[in-house]
């Protein structure tokens, strides 16, 4: 695909969808700001939050993270638009060639993938804020890419780059725009790479349209097919996509669909036994031979009998092929595939036959993830028995867990009614300091709402010397925020303590690194992810924080009561990129926010959005 016509599609789809999405957004977010006829009338230290904008601004296209840059860059735009129109456009546009910019040749495979995503996000961020204010000027930017992508011949010289970004806008857009989804999605496909991350696409697709998933399943199908049959890990996605576990075909698939898949089983098989004249099986010949065996096979004899014998026969021939490493994964998937039709059907016995029949279990990961079922089936009921069955999960990772997910839930029963010394005990009954932290963060904010200032400051201080003890981590950072936030309300001067504790911590964070995890590792037969609501907030005790995360929106009420004092902390942060983010906090909570005290400003990065708040 030319990279001009490659950019085109993306980014005009790019630019309807998220021009949709911001008209409303534009209407809500006027009321704050002032006009540019009041832009005389700001006060000194709106005066000079502006000017720091603009500064940071132009510092910003001399930050190496291009990416996070013109994230940045489009927020302070997005602030400025309403006191220097001229000047935010000039800042959109730098902040749109910042993230237009190709991946870099020296990363990776892993590395590029990390990128790409990130670099999806950030380009429908960037439009998003653009479309905001002018449609115009985002067209005007659209047209100056294209004419610089005409002139050069490196600009995503890969195509599998391209399929690379144009899935991960497609997962940005799946939620609110399945149609223009399924076009990203639809084009991610026509080069001889198939991202893996599709997977994703089509589950997020599915639960938006399924007519678009199913369009996207059968184009992934021809895509294998044109490409040879090479054998890619992103087929099991799109097994799981039409069968469950134990074989059965989903109630909203298509038999149809099933016949192809089962075909397309049959007709990939011979090509994989043809291109394999070595002694042993290259690894995708093998690692497809083992998807055969686990999942295929029943496919195949259902949804295309006549063929069976077929399979059976180049299944042998495969075989006579394996190592013994890839036998040994075979006979591991083989075991993990009869874990899961097992917890599958546990649902169709009662509470007392589940722990019986997991209790008779020999396969002691089934018996552990049986009882975990059992104990969350209970957690919001009878918390106390729920606590019982978890003690007899053997795992001592799964049966913290399942303890964190029901105490977290008692929590939020014993709140609703009042009880607010047992909840603060069965908080700090949690394993982990940084979830007994937020808890009684929440708890504290409860008490002080039903006016008990005191208690509320002692849960505060409790929270503070709890999480004191962990390891520097985003979370600690976002939670000592947090605590900031809340002291700023009754005693301002250990808010700014606490304040400067999270950018103590924010310097010490290093790289996020993801662990490696080998072929032969045996996944969790089952994992249960639960969200429990605090004071309207939805907490998970498996969540945990990136440094995407810290957003600095807890400093709106510093900037309020104090606003060179908060100006000044930023020079504590060793980073400029940490620096830039915190001072565009500061510059726009000045300009943004009402003049009307901290009680107006928002509580915690869980509640209530602030314009400093840009999540997805």
């Amino acid at each position: 695909m030319k990279p001009t016509c490659f950019l085109q599609k993306l980014l005009s789809v790019l630019i309807a969808s998220s021009l949709l999405a911001s008209t409303i957004s534009a209407q809500l977010k006027k009321g704050n700001l002032k006009s540019p006829d009041d832009v005389n009338a700001l006060s000194v230290n709106q005066q000079d939050a502006l000017e720091l904008l603009k500064t940071l601004a132009r510092n910003l296209k001399s930050e190496p993270d291009k990416l996070a840059a013109a994230v940045l860059q489009a927020q302070i735009a997005d602030v400025l638009w309403q006191f220097d129109e001229a000047f935010a456009r000039d800042v959109f546009r730098w902040s749109f060639e910042a993230v237009s910019r190709p991946v870099s040749g020296e990363l990776d495979e892993s590395g590029r993938r990390a990128y790409t995503a990130r670099q999806a996000s950030s380009i429908r961020r960037v439009l998003t804020h653009i479309g905001t204010h002018d449609r115009s000027q985002a067209e005007v930017l659209l047209r100056s890419l294209q004419r610089e992508t005409q002139s050069s011949s490196t600009s995503y010289r890969s195509s599998n780059v391209h399929s690379e970004l144009l899935l991960q806008v497609a997962l940005e857009l799946a939620a609110t725009n399945p149609e223009q989804a399924l076009q990203l999605g639809l084009l991610s496909l026509s080069s001889t790479h198939i991202s893996p991350d599709f997977g994703r696409l089509l589950f997020a697709m599915s639960n938006a349209s399924k007519t678009s998933a199913d369009k996207l399943f059968r184009a992934a199908l021809m895509t294998w097919r044109r490409n040879d049959f090479v054998y890619d890990t992103v087929l099991i996605s799109l097994v799981n996509y039409l069968f469950s576990s134990n074989g059965t075909l989903h109630p909203d698939a298509t038999v149809a669909d099933a016949k192809l898949l089962a075909n397309y089983f049959v007709d990939a098989a011979w090509r994989q036994a043809r291109g394999s004249d070595a002694a042993s099986l290259p690894e995708a010949t093998a690692m497809f031979y083992s998807l055969l065996q686990v999942r295929g096979l029943p496919i195949v004899s259902k949804y295309a009998p006549e063929r069976f014998p077929e399979l059976q026969g180049q299944m042998r021939e495969l075989a006579s092929g394996l190592t013994a490493t890839q036998m040994q994964r075979t006979t591991l998937l083989q075991t993990t595939q009869q874990q899961q039709v097992t917890i599958a059907n546990r649902n169709t016995y009662d509470i007392d036959e589940q722990i019986e029949r997991a209790n008779k279990e020999k396969d002691s990961d089934v018996r552990d993830s049986l009882l975990n079922s059992v104990a969350h089936s209970l957690m919001r009921e009878d918390s106390e028995r729920a606590l019982k069955i978890a003690a007899m999960i053997d795992a001592a990772e799964v049966r913290r867990e399942a303890e964190n997910d029901i105490y977290l839930a008692l929590v939020q029963k014993l709140l609703r009614a009042g009880s607010y010394d047992e909840a603060r005990k069965n908080a700090r009954k949690l394993d982990r300091p940084e979830l007994q932290a937020k808890v009684l963060i929440e708890l504290a904010k409860k008490v002080v709402s039903a006016r008990d200032t005191v208690s509320g400051l002692e849960l505060l201080a409790e929270s503070a010397e709890v999480i004191s003890k962990s390891d520097a981590t985003p979370d600690k950072a976002i939670i000592l925020l947090s605590i900031a936030q809340q002291f700023s309300k009754v005693d301002s001067i250990r808010g700014f303590e606490f304040l400067e504790n999270a950018i103590k911590v924010i310097n010490q964070l290093k790289p996020e690194d993801q662990p490696a995890r080998s072929v032969l590792t045996k996944p969790r037969p089952l994992r249960i992810k639960t969200y429990t609501v605090l004071n309207d907030n939805e907490l998970s005790t498996s969540d945990r924080a990136t440094v995407e995360s810290i957003n600095f929106s807890q400093i709106a009420p510093f900037v309020m009561q104090d606003y060179m004092q908060t100006r000044l902390l930023a020079n504590k942060l060793e980073q400029s990129l940490w620096r830039a983010r915190f001072l565009t906090a500061v510059g726009s909570a000045m300009l943004v926010t009402k003049q009307s005290g901290p009680e107006s400003q928002l509580t915690t990065t869980n509640g209530t959005l602030s314009p400093l708040d840009w999540r997805e």
